[in-house]
Formats: C-alpha cells, structure tokens, sequence
C-alpha cells in the first residue's frame, strides 16, 4: 500500500470515530435527564408543616345521681320512677381543622418522628329527656349537652416505608382540649290554671355547667405519601380519651336557690378521621 493511501485511510478512521463520539456525546445528556426524571430520591428526613381538617365523633352517655335526698326521688320509688334518666345516651360530632408540624428521622426504611397538631372544633351534641305528667306530678324535661371547643395532640410517630415515597405509620401521645358541659332539669304543667314551675317549684326545676381545659391521651394510625418533590399528603384515624368531668346542679327557685341536688358526670373520648396536606423542609 502506498504512503498516499494509507494516510488517506487513517484519516477516513479518525474521521468516523470523532462522528461517532460526537453523536453518542449528543445522545448522553437525553439518556441522563430521562433516568434524572424516572429515579427521583425521596427524603423523609427533616421538619414539615401543614394543614389538616377531618370529622370527629363518640358515642357516649351522660350519668345523673342525687345529692340531696329529698331529690333521690326523682330517680327512684315510691315517690316517682324515673322522672330523671340515671344515664343518658349522649352522641356528638362535628368538623374540626388547623395546623400541624413535626419532625421526621429516616433510618433505612423505617422513620421515627414527633408531631404536633392544634385545631378548632365542632364536635358537639345534646340530647333531651321528658317524663309524661302523672296526676299532681309535673312533666320533666332533662337536657344535656357537651362540645369540644378545641383540641390538640403532641405525639410521637414510627413509620415503616412499603415503598420510597408512601409512609405507613402508628402514632400515640398527649391529647388535650377545651371541654364544655351542661344539664338542667325543667318541671312543666298542661293543665291549666296551675301555677307549677320553676319559680314555685322546690327541688324540680335545676341548672349545672362547666368549662375547662382538660389533658387525656390518643393512638392512631395513617399513611401519607408524597405528591410532588416537598409535598405529601396523608390519611389517619385517632382515637382520644379526655377523661371525665363532673358537676352540681342546683335549683333554680327564686327563693331557695342555690341548694346542689344532683351531681352530673360526662365522659369525653371518641375518634377522629382526618386528611393533611404538608410541605417537607428537605
């Protein structure tokens, strides 16, 4: 082979393979953003915020016991029978939202975290108790009622990742919230012209309330999951316990007001179901 020919084959050589890296250099970065977009990293360390809102319920009863004795009859013979319920069946619900925050560790596929919610609440429910008139014996309307005004939780969380961005967890802590209940008792007469109510009306006609912020506790479970790169959203069910409360009611007659003749309890637990929408700080 001459010298001619074999520079001309060298160049043709050198010639193919700058073609052919120049056109697999042109190919790479469309190769590299599409494994970019298809294998996103998430990261569930860090702090969140957000905003949750949901729908909470309980079906709890109301217990009415006697302090006085004169007024134990309204409860037993001989006397009267029942005149006032000894328990009432006392079911509320209602929306309830606000905000929450919290903490995320990631250990593997498992994450440990702590949160903390607060919202305003809805749950509320009263129900109403009437005996029928029995001869010279009043009708008597028994009312209760109760609400949560708000509610908060401070938990801990431990989660377990079935898959990269979707998040399984159980969850349990402090519960608290503002607790308000009340009872009274009003005697009524249909016959007519008969003075009978609560003015003149001795131990028949009472009142009872209170108000406080009281503490318990809540367990749970939920999932969340991301939406988008510092986004997720999640789905959970509480269960929460705020104990009892318990308080007099007293007559209201404009003379001898002021005597305790009955002693009110009422229980505040029940559930919750909720959905929550957070920004990740990651």
């Amino acid at each position: 082979m001459s010298l001619n020919r074999m520079v001309a084959a060298a160049l043709a050589a050198v010639g193919v393979v700058g073609l052919s890296n120049a056109a697999l250099g042109a190919d790479m970065p469309i190769k590299m953003s599409t494994k970019a977009l298809t294998n996103i990293s998430y990261n569930w360390t860090g702090f969140y915020l957000g905003v949750q809102g949901g729908y909470g319920w309980d079906k709890g009863s109301t217990t009415h016991s006697p302090i006085d004795p004169f007024f134990a009859d309204f409860f037993t013979p001989p006397f009267l029978d029942g005149e006032i319920p000894a328990t009432s069946s006392l079911t509320s619900k209602g929306f309830l939202g606000g905000i929450e925050g919290g903490y995320n560790h990631q250990y593997g596929q498992a994450v440990f975290g702590l949160e903390a919610d607060f919202s305003y609440s809805g749950i509320r429910g009263s129900t109403t108790s009437v005996s029928p008139q029995v001869g010279a014996t009043p009708s008597l309307t028994t009312a209760d009622d109760k609400k949560l005004e708000w509610f908060g939780t401070l938990r801990g969380r431990l989660g377990f990742l079935p898959a990269p961005s979707v998040l399984a967890f159980v969850t349990g802590g402090l519960a608290y919230g503002k607790t308000v209940a009340s009872t009274t008792t009003t005697a009524y007469f249909a016959s007519p012209g008969n003075d009978f109510d609560c003015s003149t009306n001795f131990f028949t006609c009472t009142a009872g309330s209170t108000s406080s912020v009281r503490a318990g506790w809540t367990l749970g479970a939920g999932f969340e999951s991301f939406i988008a790169r510092n986004w997720s959203v999640k789905a959970e069910y509480l269960y929460y316990d705020l104990g009892h409360v318990s308080y007099t009611n007293t007559e209201t007659h404009a003379v001898f007001g002021n005597a305790p003749v009955m002693q009110t309890d009422v229980h505040f637990n029940g559930s919750i179901a909720r959905v929550g929408l957070n920004y990740q700080f990651n």
